[in-house]
Parts: structure tokens; sequence; C-alpha cells
């Protein structure tokens, strides 16, 4: 009898503790409010997973890479591969800094996608920023900087939601993970 228990007692707390899986459709709907409420916030980031530059074919891009909006200012940390017309002494290779928007405008393309386009100046370089996000996370990022080759990454937005005021705190929380 206590044997009986003991098994019937492991398979209430075995049933109890069991996980349940969403449905597929129920991810998406999930994914695309997720989406949707950090597009409203303006507070969102993507990263990028492949870089296209103008002249040289794509490459995949396996660090932290990508831009963060968040609500007046945009922040690049992407890598450049390309033309540079008119250089920056005091800046190093890539687009890594954070700029004040100079205009954000936001439209609706077609169910379950978004274009924004985004102007910012920094030092002596003006860029236009077009994102494409979809509903499922995914995005497109174009930048056309004025002294440079315009160039076109592709990546996802983080679902996590994570946002820092400083890069120590970034580093530290990354250091934990």
């Amino acid at each position: 009898m206590k044997r009986l228990l003991f098994f019937a007692l492991t398979a209430l707390v075995l049933v109890s503790c069991a996980t349940t899986t969403l449905s597929k459709s129920e991810q998406d709907r999930i994914t695309a409010s997720v989406v949707s409420q950090r597009l409203a916030q303006r507070k969102y980031r993507i990263f990028a997973d492949y870089m296209y530059p103008q002249r040289a074919p794509g490459v995949r891009l396996n660090d932290d890479w990508g831009v963060e909006v968040g609500r007046d200012s945009i922040g690049f940390f992407l890598p450049y591969f390309g033309q540079v017309y008119m250089a920056d002494p005091a800046k190093g290779p890539g687009m890594i800094f954070i700029a004040p928007l100079d205009s954000y405008e936001e439209t609706q393309v077609k169910e379950g996608h978004v274009r924004i386009k985004a102007t910012c100046r920094y030092r002596l370089d003006s860029y236009q920023v077009y994102l494409d996000v979809f509903s499922n996370g995914r995005a497109e990022i174009s930048v056309i900087p004025a002294n440079r080759d315009a160039i076109r990454y592709t990546g996802g937005m983080d679902m996590q939601g994570v946002f820092f005021t400083s890069p120590v705190a970034a580093a530290q929380w990354k250091a934990r993970r």
C-alpha cells in the first residue's frame, strides 16, 4: 500500500510540474505582440547577423553587432566595410556611436511589416537609417551615410529587453551570463 501511495504521489508531482508548450501560432502571436510593444515604446535593440556591403559579398557576423533605438537617440555598434569618401580622423573603423535623432518616422507597409526612417548626425557625417521590422522579430537595417557607401544588415530584434545606462553596466551583465 505504501508503494502504491508513493507511485501515485510521484505521478501527481510529475504531472503538476510538466511544462506546457505553446503552439506555433501562440508563439507567433506573443512575438508579434512584443515587437509591436517595443516599437510603440520606441525602445528596442536589433542585433545584426549578416552584413551586406555594396562592393563585396555578404559576411556573417559573429559578435554582438547592431542598432539600439532609445526614444530620442540611436546607437550604432556596427562593423563597416566599404568606400569612405571623407574620413573622420578621430573616428575608428566601423560605426560605433550614439547620436540624437533628427527625425523618426514609422510607417506600416503591410500587416506585420513596419518601415522606420530615421536620420541623425555624428561628428562630420549624417546618416539616413531605414529599419524594416517584421512581426516575427526579423529586421533589415539599411544605413546611408553622407560620406561613405551605403551598407545593409539583417538580424533580429532583441526580445530580452535588457537596456543599460552605461558600458560598464553592460559589461558586468555580460560577464554574469
